[in-house]
């Protein structure tokens, strides 16, 4: 395969050089390549065009002002490359960067776009942690086959923020979007700016225009554009930018309606105006990574082959090398032989029960059998996205004095489609996130899935770990264990916002209720742990008492009340004493009681 690398500068010559020499350094063989450089004047290279023209086929420039969809159209025919692969002028790529980006395309040769993971900050849109079909490219670095984009027509003139967005859609239609993790870019992150903000909701008005179907659904985009030409965020001249581009859009109105490829793309449930274009994940900065300690990854697994399968090919996407896979199955070995000769890349290890144990047992089997410093948990039916290892290793780097870390997720309602192989459809997708995630919080209810820690194995030896009496919510038990003896870099929000796993739980409501009813049966046995006592700080308790005050005074102003948790326990008993002058030591009994308590008073 080879490349015509096509490169959008600002013909800032300092940053040319830096470009070129990450390229200079790229492990990759780049001899069969082009590089093309947009909008720049030879002179910014000469200094470097004798070593470019040994590096690269060949490398030639393209003027051009600024972003025009008509010239790139036109450089991109002039080509010979197999992939395009754009990149901004301001992109430092990793030394392996092109080599992995191969490694991908080899891996997925029914795939027509690769985008490259953007470091330290990486987007926050969804994609399938096992395929890695993602929902549309960021072309600041990205790779898209030749022919395809020129059968598409390229970019659409109308667009600049959101073209990305548009021309992913109408790609969608040839072949699949693929991300790649491990091909990495670093890149500065585009803060918003008057021109962003007024050019989205601009653009995403031109999107509907163009691609619903259905009159009632643009109505209600438009709809939404007045409502931001009310009451805009607070920028100079807003709004009369946006008044100035809402004429534009009646002027490009009927040009974009007669796209003829809408009916297309709706059968494929392509265009989503739901969610922000694609189900957002949230976004975290790490920290380069200078330790790379062994982390042991658990998973249990009861008699389910198939659905063990697509767990552990998630964990060949990860973008952390340095851990093992403990399997526990528990029962009969069912997924003994899939295990260990379906996955060779992976450092793996298979231990099963024989009888049944129960779910607590297994995972406390699992902790005995991990080597690693560090431990998380991964069921056989949910997945990690790619940066969950190294991303939990970098909270951890940046605060070597805590215990565990919590990370938001992904939680979704699946509809079952085959066991055999194992197909589901997700009928809907949201981020599983709380701003207020603080010790007294997981007294009240379980805020963490499974998925969603990372801890060091060293609280399970000091004889802490998850109850084996109980058959749910074993996993909120030995959170609550945990806290009880360490600590978590931050007090009240989720230590890591980005959602870094997927959990699933029934579409089916009936099924839905029967699963919370299981596990609500074992709520209460949680605060009867006598292990669950904590030393909590007064002034703690008088800030958590404000924030529960605040959520009550929201709940009635927006008619919330009906979702409300019910009380695990009466409230009736006596309220505890607080020492005002320091620390009193609470029980998790107590303090779920004096939640109620305060929802009571504040009621």
């Amino acid at each position: 395969m080879n490349f015509s690398i096509l490169v959008q500068t600002n013909d800032n010559p300092k940053q040319i050089k830096s470009f070129l020499d990450c390229l200079f350094r790229q492990t990759a063989d780049l001899s069969k390549n082009e590089l093309i450089f947009l909008s720049c004047s030879a002179t910014d290279c000469i200094n470097e065009l004798p070593q470019l023209k040994q590096t690269f086929k060949s490398v030639s420039f393209v003027q051009r002002k600024r972003f025009c969809s008509k010239s790139l159209l036109q450089a991109a025919k002039n080509t010979q490359g197999n992939f395009l692969l754009f990149l901004d002028i301001q992109a430092y790529l990793f030394p392996n960067c092109i080599e992995m980006l191969e490694e991908y395309i080899r891996r997925f040769p029914n795939g027509i776009g690769f985008g490259l993971c953007k470091f330290p900050t990486e987007d926050s849109t969804h994609f399938d942690p096992v395929s890695l079909v993602c929902p549309y490219l960021s072309f600041d670095c990205a790779a898209v086959k030749r022919t395809v984009f020129l059968q598409c027509g390229g970019f659409d003139k109308h667009f600049t923020v959101c073209k990305d967005v548009e021309i992913s859609w109408r790609l969608r239609l040839y072949g699949d979007l693929h991300y790649c993790p491990k091909a990495k870019v670093e890149i500065p992150q585009m803060p918003e700016n008057g021109f962003r903000y007024v050019h989205t909701a601009y653009e995403t008005l031109l999107l509907s225009c163009k691609y619903h179907t259905q009159p009632h659904l643009h109505k209600q985009q438009q709809q939404q554009y007045l409502n931001c030409l009310k009451q805009p965020k607070h920028y100079p001249n807003v709004r009369k930018q946006l008044l100035l581009l809402y004429g534009k859009y009646w002027l490009n109105r009927i040009s974009l309606r007669l796209f003829s490829q809408k009916k297309a793309l709706e059968q494929k449930q392509i265009p989503d105006f739901q969610t922000g274009f694609a189900p957002q994940r949230g976004t975290h900065t790490i920290a380069k990574l200078n330790i790379f300690p062994l982390v042991s990854v658990i998973v249990r697994t009861h008699n389910r082959k198939e659905t063990l399968r697509q767990t552990l090919q998630c964990l060949q996407n990860q973008t952390y090398r340095n851990f093992e896979v403990v399997v526990i199955e528990d029962g009969a070995p069912t997924a003994e032989q899939m295990v260990l000769n379906d996955f060779p890349t992976l450092q793996l290890r298979y231990f099963a029960t024989g009888q049944n144990v129960g779910r607590g047992k297994a995972g406390n089997l699992g902790i005995e059998q991990a080597h690693g410093e560090y431990v998380c948990f991964l069921d056989d039916d949910d997945f990690y996205y790619p940066d969950y290892i190294e991303q939990n290793i970098s909270e951890f780097q940046q605060h070597p004095d805590k215990d565990i870390v919590f990370s938001a997720s992904m939680v979704a309602k699946t509809t079952v489609l085959s066991k055999i192989p194992y197909r589901f459809r997700m009928e809907e997708l949201s981020r599983f996130y709380s701003d207020r995630i603080s010790l007294l919080d997981l007294c009240v209810c379980s805020r963490i899935p499974i998925s969603g820690a990372m801890f060091r194995r060293s609280l399970y030896q000091t004889g802490m770990g998850m109850r084996e009496d109980i058959d749910g919510n074993e996993d909120w038990a030995m959170w609550l264990r945990f806290l009880a003896k360490s600590s978590r870099p931050h007090t009240f929000p989720t230590d890591i916002p980005r959602a870094l796993s997927l959990w699933g739980i029934p579409a089916d409501a009936q099924t839905q209720k029967r699963r919370f009813e299981h596990y609500a049966h074992f709520e209460q046995a949680v605060f009867e742990d006598e292990q669950l006592k904590f030393t909590v700080d007064f002034a703690e308790i008088l800030r958590w008492e404000e924030m529960v005050k605040a959520d009550m005074e929201y709940r009635k102003a927006n008619n919330l009340l009906s979702d409300f948790p019910h009380p695990v326990h009466s409230t009736a008993e006596e309220m505890p004493s607080f020492n005002q002058n320091g620390t009193t030591v609470l029980t998790a009994k107590q303090i779920n009681q004096y939640y109620y308590y305060l929802v009571q008073k504040y009621l």
